[in-house]
């Protein structure tokens, strides 16, 4: 039960979502002489979104040493992202994202053209460098040299990468360009190296290890304006996070400069605690300082070292014993979450850690070239209904076709979907939707779909593809359709169309679908649009009896397809994923709009599972739908998400569980009267709740407070 726990987590935060490897890390790297330890000290958070966390302890196998590792992984598989190595001989190597490299101007890139240090050789090795350089490596100079050989043979794969590898004697920082480019430098054992997303030497120097092409540039060359910028390195973004860590950490203020120090000698001896007050800071108490709970009153520029999306803080105490080497670690932000404490040599080690045969699957899997799953960004941001939400996470997450990524409207407006091949917007209010994405974002989604993106919709998700022009406060124009309303909730009979049933590789039959307050779609009366072609594939076979309804929804159009641009779009009023019995249509939907097969196999639940209800904002956010996804996945659980305009209707008569989550106070206030004496009855049938954070505030006497969600989902799987 504990062995899959930390497997299923999602990082419990809500912000920007940026599709692959992580963007926003932060490290700092102590040398031995500046600790209080006497020996190597390095602190890190990883910082990406739409993935959790995962742990690895693999015995020794032949001549290869035993590996302690932390893997960061998408929940539905796909590239996987092994942030953090640690074998039996003490040596220890992770990473930063070293920014974009030379300037980007929102749409290419180009390096300097080096003749063969330009170029790759078998698609050239990227997050796998690591591994293959840890496995034999001795002390942290081997592993330097080894990535060395490495990016000489093969040339790196990815844009701009700083890894940090250390033993209990010595550090280094290695930086991998793309193609055959590289520069290490070791960190003075009296000194302190902190750094964020940017490349962080500027002109080498005695002792550094180069790419020959760099090495015969000469001592002159900088590094730095060739081959990135000043837009990624002199960035804010960058500047007060490498700033603060260095205040924290080290005890040294440095002001804003052409170009920071590589080292510092710090203002005194650094200890574990100076590293953890710099990895959870915010700036508290300075003009940069980001409120998150209040964003509006926060610089929109500034990006705090402790992030929404930081899946895990570590800090390693590097010992001459790897038995003796300690590792604090959270899952989660290092702000909220409790710091774990392991020593994986000494046998103490993670609840959710994989052993053996299983270790080795992962690594393994790990170092598999990428897959051709589909790539599904998931709308999951302010607008989105929680159950809708869940019953879609219940399906994506299960299929072994699918590469799952939350997103909402800020990573949209920000190019998340740049890495997705299609996009997924669940059923909710779609003008709260509209307004939230604002003119880029809308324009955002029409690019990616008219450039060979997938878009699927369900009810809000269908009004948000109409017609802009008739449908300003909804529609961002993918459809040629505008909408007549309806206020009800029903099994509603659906007709799939010929040019449907052919479309979608089902019978065109009559079948009921679930419907919730869904439209009624009309074809616009001229569509000027030519990159827009559409056909109806189903439409009402029945009719609501509202009284406030002056239109007969019977024979009208409920479910459209076809193509915007060069990509495939499928929008339907009703709700296909609610039901086992209609879960075909999504599925049929899925593969059409992916152009490849996608399936839903039934997930093994155990024969007595908890029934869960977790108390969900009507409508969700990043934080509600990684929480749902990370339950979802337990198969000693049943999930049931209980919205708040519907715990009044029975919900929790057959729950075991009920738990409540950090949210808004004021929301929370306002379903006090509703939310206390359905909680009173709930526990006197001898049901159990859970909160933590606001929910907490609003537990019955014989609940049980928590310090987070990750010590409410350990309790429910002992």
């Amino acid at each position: 039960m504990k062995a899959s726990l930390l497997k299923r987590l999602l990082s419990l935060s809500m912000g920007l979502i940026v599709v692959g490897s992580a963007s926003a890390c932060t490290a700092i790297i102590v040398g031995k002489k500046a600790s209080v330890t006497g020996h190597v000290l390095v602190g890190h958070n990883y910082d990406s979104s739409g993935m959790f966390v995962r742990h690895a302890f693999l015995p020794r196998r032949g001549d290869k040493p035993a590996m302690f590792w932390s893997q960061i992984k998408k929940p539905a598989g796909g590239e996987k992202v092994a942030h953090f190595f640690y074998n039996e001989y003490g040596v220890a190597v992770g990473s930063n994202n070293g920014g974009v490299m030379n300037e980007w101007d929102g749409a290419t890139f180009e390096l300097p053209d080096e003749g063969h240090y330009s170029t790759l050789t078998d698609g050239g090795i990227g997050y796998e460098l690591r591994i293959r350089a840890v496995e034999t490596a001795h002390t942290a100079r081997e592993c330097v040299e080894n990535m060395a050989k490495l990016v000489d043979t093969y040339g790196y794969s990815e844009n701009a990468r700083n890894f940090f590898v250390a033993d209990c004697d010595e550090a280094w920082v290695f930086m991998a360009l793309k193609g055959r480019r590289y520069v290490a430098r070791r960190v003075p054992d009296d000194a302190v190296v902190a750094y964020p997303n940017c490349l962080i030497f500027s002109h080498l120097e005695p002792g550094d290890i180069a790419s020959r092409n760099i090495r015969e540039k000469g001592p002159n060359f900088d590094l730095i304006a060739y081959y990135q910028g000043p837009r990624t390195w002199k960035s804010i973004y960058n500047c007060y996070r490498w700033q603060n860590m260095y205040r924290l950490g080290a005890g040294v203020e440095l002001t804003m400069g052409e170009v920071y120090p590589f080292s510092v000698k710090p203002a005194h001896l650094v200890s574990v605690q100076d590293i953890k007050n710099g990895l959870c800071s915010h700036y508290e108490g300075r003009p940069e300082e980001v409120k998150e709970r209040h964003p509006k009153k926060s610089p929109k520029t500034i990006t705090p070292i402790c992030r929404a999306n930081t899946l895990e803080a570590l800090v390693c105490i590097l010992a001459p014993n790897s038995a003796d080497s300690v590792f604090h670690m959270t899952v989660g932000r290092p702000c909220e979450e409790a710091y774990g404490v392991y020593q994986p040599f000494a046998g103490v080690l993670p609840p959710d850690v994989a052993l053996g045969a299983k270790a080795l699957d992962r690594l393994v899997n790990h170092r598999l070239p990428p897959t051709s799953r589909v790539r599904v960004a998931f709308y999951a941001g302010y607008g989105v209904r929680s159950n809708g939400c869940a019953e879609w996470i219940r399906l994506l997450t299960a299929s072994p076709e699918v590469d799952l990524t939350f997103v909402d409207a800020e990573s949209v407006c920000a190019g998340a979907l740049r890495k997705c091949d299609m996009l997924v917007v669940p059923g909710g209010d779609s003008r709260t939707v509209r307004k939230a994405l604002g003119d880029q974002g809308a324009e955002c989604i029409r690019q990616f779909v008219r450039a060979g993106g997938g878009y699927l919709g369900t009810c809000a998700g269908c009004c948000l593809a109409m017609d802009a022009a008739t449908e300003p406060e909804r529609g961002i124009g993918l459809i040629p359709y505008r909408r007549l309303g309806s206020k009800d909730v029903a099994m509603m009979p659906m007709r799939i169309t010929d040019s449907g049933a052919t479309a979608l590789g089902l019978p065109a039959t009559t079948r009921p679908v679930r419907y919730s307050h869904g439209p009624v779609l009309v074809p616009i009366a001229e569509d000027a649009d030519k990159d827009r072609h559409f056909d109806v594939w189903g439409t009402y076979a029945g009719d609501l009896d509202d009284p406030g309804k002056s239109f007969a929804m019977r024979g009208n159009v409920a479910m459209v397809g076809g193509t915007f641009g060069k990509g495939r779009v499928f929008a339907i009023a009703l709700h296909p994923e609610s039901f086992v019995c209609t879960r075909d249509i999504v599925r049929a939907a899925m593969s059409y709009v992916a152009g490849r097969p996608v399936t839903f196999p039934v997930r093994e639940r155990a024969s007595r599972a908890l029934s869960v209800g977790y108390f969900t904002p009507v409508m969700a956010g990043i934080t509600t739908a990684q929480a749902l996804a990370q339950l979802d996945v337990e198969p000693s659980i049943d999930l049931f998400p209980i919205a708040a305009d519907e715990i009044r209707f029975n919900m929790l008569d057959h729950l075991d569980v009920l738990v409540l989550p950090d949210g808004v106070a004021a929301w929370y206030a306002r379903q006090k009267t509703l939310l206390t004496p359905h909680l009173a009855d709930f526990v006197a049938r001898g049901g159990k709740v859970y909160g933590w954070g606001e929910g907490a505030r609003h537990l019955p006497a014989q609940g049980v407070s928590c310090r987070n969600f990750g010590e409410v989902l350990q309790s429910l799987l002992k």
